[in-house]
């Protein structure tokens, strides 16, 4: 939900409006007063000029009419393709998004450390595991990385050791 605010529209006589963001219509869109609308921002990515249509005129729009989506972060890429079933190795990760990264999991198991290089690479510590295949996933404050191909690590056994006596 967004809030919008200005002193420049011409008619809120009807308390009607339409608002874009981009082409995208803003429903539902609900009066506050003469000078702000609440409106449930439509699904989008990137930044987009928002327009505010009465039956005054639609604004101008400047830069400060710009909302810009935020997204879940994406995982590219992964150092490594196999970890260890006891963990403790370290994976780089490459993405996008990690600027506001809040955790990192191998599956269903919390990363004991990870640590943000830049918004595109994080590395982290794989905890221990089952044999087997796992995704990488990457948590923010805008949501989890969507599962891929290319966020697969596989946990693998020690082989046993040959004994000889």
């Amino acid at each position: 939900m967004a809030k919008t605010t200005s002193s420049n529209w011409r008619s809120w006589r009807s308390k009607t409006a339409l608002v874009r963001f981009g082409g995208a219509q803003a429903v539902p869109v609900t009066y506050l007063s003469p000078e702000a609308l609440s409106v449930v921002v439509p699904a989008g990515s990137g930044s987009r000029d928002v327009r505010v249509s009465t039956a005054g005129g639609t604004n101008p729009g400047s830069e400060r009419d710009r909302y810009t989506y935020f997204q879940p972060p994406t995982v590219r890429s992964l150092s490594v393709a196999k970890a260890p079933t006891a963990g403790g190795d370290v994976v780089r990760i490459d993405g996008t998004g990690f600027g506001f990264a809040t955790s990192v999991y191998f599956g269903k198991h919390a990363s004991p450390d990870w640590s943000m290089v830049n918004n595109s690479e994080i590395e982290a510590t794989v905890p221990p595991g089952r044999p087997g295949p796992v995704d990488v996933t990457v948590s923010s404050i805008w949501g989890a990385s969507s599962v891929t191909s290319a966020d697969r690590v596989t946990y693998t056994a020690p082989r046993p050791s040959a004994y000889r006596s």
